[in-house]
């Protein structure tokens, strides 16, 4: 079967890849969410968790999930706290949950048993006092809180990233008041991190606030009443952590505290180096004395320590990485000598929440999701049952301007009170690569797999493993059926739909395409001189549905008849658009299959059979080729690892498909499960290994696939994807980033660099990065 294509098309298929560079990753990064520590936080009976924009409980016996809601957390939500007011007379005990929102401010959500609760006097994202050099209120940026007391009255500490500290009243009406502040110069503070409560043992004296800075001070403070009734902040003591000597190979990342208080005892860790160090809290008056690492001693280095759970005689540390012989996972300490007693092995780490009245400790894993460990037998602690799945994931990514689009992949549930939840998809502003923000959470009746838009940006449309395709409207020109323009805007109302507002147009159910749908891509062909669009639908019945776009951009609604479909061999995992008459399949055991769009001219969009197939060695699962057409396609095999094509490598038909290997590369263990190519030319590839498991590929010679950089991202990454998109600073030129999606890690951001490009900048680190540096 024969093509005719233009002569400017053919040109630039026999022409060789233009000269490109290798990409490297620059060695820091960044997380959305940005919490990933101080995320866990409880009471007796019960168990608050914080992952994403998402907000949970969790009743620790038996071990389930018993609520959810989403909180306004753009940068998601980075720490909480568990604050109870006592009963009274008449009342019953209230429980509430601070959450630390970043630029959402400052969040206190109620819980009632079995549900939450969020009143909008208890959210505040304003200050009411203004900077000397700012004329008017400043927002809010709420990196960490604690709730505790003073002069009787229930108040909340908080780290505001612009302006230092903030202290709130809270009363039960649920209302928020700020009372007092105090603003940190940058060279007295270099960072406020960390703040923690210390419980007065004394009945009837106040609680303290112990504070961790950058700079390595650690703080004491009251916060008190005036004779006049108003608060103020009184320093009473701080003191500087005596730093162990450590080799410069280890200062790979600028180090993070974190700070946790039991008893008359502050212990903080440095998540980067490893240190731990151990404060006493001495009374009458209250002063810090560091007790632990002595002077001129190593200390204890742990390897990435996340976030630790003392108790008693013992604490317990999460780390990422194996060091001094110790492997990652819960290690059990010995505070009397700083020994480890105890291992829990396992890959990932997260938040630890230990509570006094049980020998449970719960651990927020970044891989597996909330797990349950009994570490009553602190040499052999042990988890009990599997673990749960968090509320909150990143299964796959679609990059388009500065907007990026996030599915989650999960399963709906429903709550004792007959609320069903669900998982969706998001909408992310990457406008500023370093600084991701959630702008949009719809959730989907089913699953959330996969996600196209058209060539306009008019639509998104979701694949929904339940459902069948939902159809989005991004635009304000597409308005939903039954709707008018008059129906947008107005206070209370829908918004007007754009691509920070997507706006349900319809469903293409599953009966419809004839089956659930797996993976959606679009494509475009100029037919009698009018642009039109195709949605292709691949299905878990095995068959590849081709839906007509409407031509009139004014018009929100899709026909589904007449539609195309074609079977599948085997059973196809992904399908990608070349150029625009073909797609491109990855079907298991059958290899890279693909199919003609537009062989009949009479019937232009009508699937074809498939033209051409090559059976890999193993089971092919994704697919890829480059943005700008390029002559190549690159299938991720479970065995052969990564397989090149050459797509036209016959020379004297240059229009016709014909496969023919050109290169291929394995991994010694694991398998690749996704791949993208970059614009330049790069191949960024993820596989199942638990290191190593992002990698940067040179195919600027596609015939030779070259190894060029190695990276581990600490969750369970699915899928990558690159976009260039803003600087770091608004007068900064762009820059190439890599987003991942890394399960229940949540969307994991690294720098794209090489030496040649003038454009290099310095990655900030938000002393929230958990990359481990394993560049070869």
């Amino acid at each position: 079967m024969t093509k005719q294509r233009a002569l400017t098309l053919l040109l630039s298929l026999l022409l060789l890849p233009a000269l490109t560079w290798a990409d490297t990753f620059s060695t820091m990064g960044t997380r959305w969410p940005s919490g990933l520590k101080k995320t866990l936080t409880g009471n007796t009976a019960t168990l608050f968790a914080a992952n994403g924009d998402i907000l949970s409980a969790y009743s620790k016996e038996p071990f389930e999930l018993k609520a959810q809601i989403e909180l306004h957390a753009p940068e998601g939500i980075i720490a909480i706290d568990y604050m109870k007011i006592e009963e009274m007379v008449g009342i019953p005990d209230r429980h509430y949950v601070i959450a630390s929102c970043g630029s959402g401010g400052l969040q206190v959500v109620e819980f009632e048993g079995s549900s939450f609760s969020l009143s909008p006097d208890a959210i505040v994202d304003e200050s009411t006092t203004v900077k000397p050099d700012t004329p008017s209120p400043t927002p809010l940026s709420i990196k960490n809180s604690v709730g505790f007391t003073a002069e009787s009255a229930h108040l909340i500490a908080a780290i505001d990233d612009n302006f230092g500290y903030r202290v709130f009243q809270f009363t039960t009406t649920p209302t928020l008041v700020e009372v007092t502040q105090q603003m940190l110069s940058d060279k007295t503070y270099t960072m406020l991190v960390d703040l923690a409560r210390w419980e007065n043992s004394v009945p009837g004296e106040n609680d303290y606030i112990l504070t961790v800075a950058k700079n390595r001070e650690i703080g004491l403070l009251n916060i008190q009443k005036t004779s006049l009734g108003e608060w103020v902040i009184k320093g009473l003591d701080k003191a500087t952590l005596t730093i162990p000597s450590v080799p410069s190979t280890e200062l790979l990342y600028m180090s993070s505290l974190t700070l946790r208080v039991a008893g008359n005892k502050a212990h903080v860790i440095e998540n980067s180096l490893g240190n731990f160090f151990t404060f006493r809290v001495n009374t009458a008056p209250p002063y810090l004395t560091q007790i632990y690492p002595l002077p001129d001693t190593e200390g204890v280095a742990l390897g990435y320590p996340l976030d630790l759970a003392p108790q008693g005689d013992h604490a317990c540390f999460a780390t990422l990485m194996e060091k001094n012989g110790h492997l990652p996972g819960v290690q059990v300490m010995q505070l009397s000598d700083k020994a480890i007693v105890g291992t829990y092995e396992q890959s990932g780490a997260g938040a630890l929440h230990r509570s006094s009245e049980t020998p449970f400790l719960f651990l927020m894993d970044l891989k597996n999701g909330l797990s349950k460990i009994n570490v009553s037998i602190t040499e052999n602690p042990e988890r009990v049952g599997d673990p749960l799945p968090t509320p909150f994931a990143v299964a796959d990514l679609l990059a388009r301007e500065t907007y990026l689009f996030m599915v989650d992949d999960l399963e709906s549930w429903t709550d004792s009170k007959g609320k069903i939840h669900s998982g969706g998809f998001r909408v992310m502003d990457i406008a500023n690569a370093t600084q991701p923000k959630r702008l949009f959470f719809m959730p989907t009746e089913g699953q959330a797999c996969d996600l196209a838009v058209d060539g306009n940006f008019y639509r998104l449309f979701v694949a929904d493993t339940e459902k069948g395709v939902q159809c989005y409207s991004l635009n304000s020109n597409l308005i939903p059926e039954g709707k008018t323009a008059h129906d947008f805007g107005g206070e209370g109302q829908i918004p007007v739909p754009s691509s920070e507002a997507p706006c349900h147009l319809q469903t293409l159910s599953a009966d419809a395409i004839g089956g659930n749908a797996l993976k959606v891509v679009t494509t475009y062909k100029n037919i009698n001189n009018v642009n039109t669009g195709f949605l292709h639908i691949l299905t878990e019945a095995n068959t590849l549905v081709s839906v007509k776009l409407p031509t009139d951009d004014t018009n929100p609604t899709i026909d589904l008849t007449p539609s195309s479909s074609i079977h599948l061999p085997d059973e196809p995992q992904a399908i990608h658009p070349f150029l625009r008459d073909y797609v491109l399949t990855a079907c298991g055991s059958e290899g890279l299959q693909v199919v003609d769009l537009f062989s009949n001219p009479d019937t232009p969009g009508t699937l074809s059979p498939v033209i051409e197939a090559f059976h890999t060695v193993g089971l092919s699962n994704t697919v890829s080729v480059s943005s700008d057409g390029s002559r190549y396609a690159y299938i991720a095999d479970d065995t052969a690892g990564i397989v090149a094509f050459d797509l036209f490598s016959d020379p004297n038909t240059p229009a016709v498909i014909n496969l023919r290997q050109t290169s291929q590369y394995t991994l010694e263990k694991g398998k690749f499960t996704d791949l993208f190519v970059t614009d330049n030319n790069n191949l960024y590839a993820i596989t199942d290994q638990p290191i190593d498991n992002i990698l940067i590929f040179d195919i600027s010679d596609p015939s030779i696939i070259r190894l060029h950089a190695c990276e581990t991202s600490l969750g369970n990454p699915t899928a990558i994807i690159a976009a260039t998109t803003g600087g770091l600073e608004l007068d900064q030129p762009s820059l190439r980033a890599a987003y991942v999606a890394d399960g229940q890690g949540g969307l994991a951001i690294r720098q794209a660099t090489d030496d040649d490009n003038s454009q290099v900048q310095t990655w900030k680190d938000d002393a929230t990065t958990c990359f481990i540096n394993t560049l070869h």
